[in-house]
């Protein structure tokens, strides 16, 4: 995984242009999401291998779901440790499109700025994954063997909700409880900056998604700098330390075969201006909605800019 270490600066014709009425500019990473996975447990082969060295010598359902519920029972020691409630996600709203993040934001972020690292609760859902299930088959000669294949079926996902030292907050952590054990990291680069800015006592103003109003815009591409794909691995690393265990009852611990790769999914890159004057900013946009064109019909749409 690599996030570019600087992003470049909004430098077009557009803000040459019109450099004398544009407050600030700035470009950030906005939604990123990153996937872990161990990849050679993607296949029935790997599966087979994993579990032999695990010292299972039995191959059957029973076995993976041994798995999974030293996970369930570790992460569930965690929150009872740190008092982090756990809510059932079809029976507290079942919303799709970003409801997990808005009842979060809602229900568990404060207004005033968090510190370090705080957890806020953990969300469990089913969902449908690729993963592995095992038949009991017979052959020619009649006797009956085990064979591992892979299937997609619900299983039970983690979405850990907190505030991050360095990523601000909320981010997420999604871990799925069964083999081969796919992860998922999310953080908003916004939210990084932010608490960039709150730790130099800068006044800032956000609308929605966007910092309309700071003391120093330099201070937002300085923060923007220091936000590096080693330093995010860093931070990924700790909360999996923390949840990723396996309860073996007086103890929890992950075996050195099971060590995530993780892959960039998704990234936003948000470049925002920032007018003087909102006056202007309506009339320049009239005039682009005057002056640019769509031709075509909806399954066949030209822009002209």
């Amino acid at each position: 995984m690599y996030i570019e270490r600087t992003l470049l600066p909004v430098k077009n014709s557009f803000v040459q242009q019109f450099s004398q009425n544009i407050k600030f500019k700035y470009s950030c990473f906005d939604r990123v999401v990153l996937r872990g996975y161990i990849r050679w447990l993607f296949f029935p082969a790997g599966v087979v291998k994993f579990l032999r060295l695990m010292g299972f010598r039995k191959l059957s359902n029973g076995v993976m779901r041994i798995l999974t519920d030293q996970l369930n029972a570790h992460i569930l020691k965690v929150a009872q440790a740190k008092e982090i409630p756990i809510h059932w996600w079809p029976s507290v709203d079942g919303g799709k499109d970003g409801a997990k993040q808005k009842f979060v934001q809602d229900k568990y972020v404060s207004p005033s700025p968090c510190k370090g690292d705080h957890i806020y609760c953990i969300l469990t859902d089913k969902e449908p994954i690729r993963t592995f299930a095992c038949r009991e088959l017979i052959s020619k000669n009649l006797l009956t063997y085990e064979k591992l294949y892979d299937c997609r079926k619900p299983v039970k996902q983690y979405y850990i909700y907190f505030h991050d030292q360095l990523l601000g907050g909320p981010c997420y952590l999604k871990i799925s409880s069964y083999l081969p054990f796919q992860c998922e990291f999310y953080f908003n680069g916004h939210n990084a900056i932010a608490l960039q800015l709150d730790k130099q006592g800068l006044h800032y103003r956000r609308h929605g998604n966007a910092f309309v109003e700071v003391d120093d815009p330099d201070a937002i591409q300085n923060a923007v700098e220091s936000l590096h794909g080693r330093a995010v691995l860093t931070r990924i690393t700790y909360w999996m330390n923390l949840f990723f265990k396996f309860d073996k009852g007086k103890y929890s611990t992950c075996s050195k075969y099971l060590q995530h790769e993780w892959y960039l999914s998704q990234v936003e890159i948000s470049s925002n201006i920032v007018f003087r004057s909102a006056r202007f900013c309506t009339s320049v946009f009239e005039r682009i909605l005057d002056k640019f064109q769509r031709l075509g019909l909806p399954e066949s749409i030209t822009r002209i800019l």
